[in-house]
């Protein structure tokens, strides 16, 4: 094959992803995909051999000390979510802070309060749920925190996160019961049922879904930590996490979520 035609069959498709997402939706695709991901997934590779906790779709709460705190207290967390679904209009649908989530979230009802995100903390926020902060405070290297509030109906398409680097974190907050209908995850070939009270704990780079078939609201504490990993696997993570926020996709989100906050500045109230 000629230089020529090795560059039209490079080009073409190149052409279309820039007519369909737009120039600047095609530079954070350009960015993420093909030059992001490549050395994503190199230094995945490396963080798994260096994983501490095994490498399981579902990893076990026993693997990780602080999960007892939350589940002691999850009542206190509870408390905080309650009084902020008082303004459940004025919560953002997460499409609205992050526009790239759209393949997932394209309707209002997966909304989201977030308490941190990839290493941002909202301390406007966190005086909203001051004891969710404090519980949160307690567990080393939290990246992203937020109540992810699913309205009946809602349904999450088959996805995965973007880093090995992380394991993810929900505890049950509002969980309809079973007898409403399906209300569940699916990790990998699994399905599980949230619990009011209890933590799940899962690698969420496997594919995963969810389902609230019920009549019902879905409320989740979801949290993000740095996966327990020998040295050289954490300064892997380092170089993954400061990636990302240097990315369009990351930095947009940030503006977003602090847009959202400055418009609802004196509508939802301080703890």
């Amino acid at each position: 094959m000629s230089v020529q035609a090795r560059f039209l069959n490079w080009y073409r498709p190149m052409r279309r992803r820039c007519r369909e997402l737009g120039a600047g939706g095609f530079a954070r695709w350009f960015l993420l995909k093909r030059i992001g991901k490549p050395i994503v997934d190199g230094l995945d590779r490396h963080m798994l051999r260096q994983s501490k906790v095994g490498t399981e779709a579902v990893l076990s709460n026993e693997l990780f000390p602080w999960a007892v705190s939350f589940e002691n207290e999850w009542k206190a967390v509870r408390r905080e979510l309650d009084a902020i679904l008082e303004y459940r209009e004025h919560l953002p649908p997460l499409h609205s802070l992050q526009p790239d989530q759209k393949n997932i979230s394209y309707d209002d009802k997966w909304r989201t309060f977030v308490i941190s995100g990839w290493g941002h903390r909202s301390d406007r926020n966190c005086r909203r749920c001051p004891e969710t902060a404090r519980l949160l405070s307690q567990v080393p290297d939290v990246i992203t925190a937020f109540y992810s509030i699913m309205a009946p109906g809602t349904h999450v398409p088959r996805h995965r996160g973007i880093t090995r680097g992380v394991v993810r974190c929900h505890l049950g907050l509002i969980v309809p019961p079973r007898e409403k209908g399906r209300c569940e995850i699916q990790v990998d070939e699994e399905c599980y049922r949230w619990e009011e009270g209890r933590l799940f704990v899962f690698d969420d780079v496997y594919k995963h879904e969810v389902w609230n078939e019920t009549d019902e609201e879905r409320v989740v504490l979801v949290f993000d930590i740095v996966r327990p990993m020998g040295w050289s696997g954490r300064l892997a993570h380092r170089v993954v996490l400061g990636l990302m926020r240097l990315s369009p996709f990351v930095r947009a989100a940030r503006r977003n979520e602090e847009a959202w906050e400055d418009r609802v500045e004196g509508v939802i109230p301080a703890s």
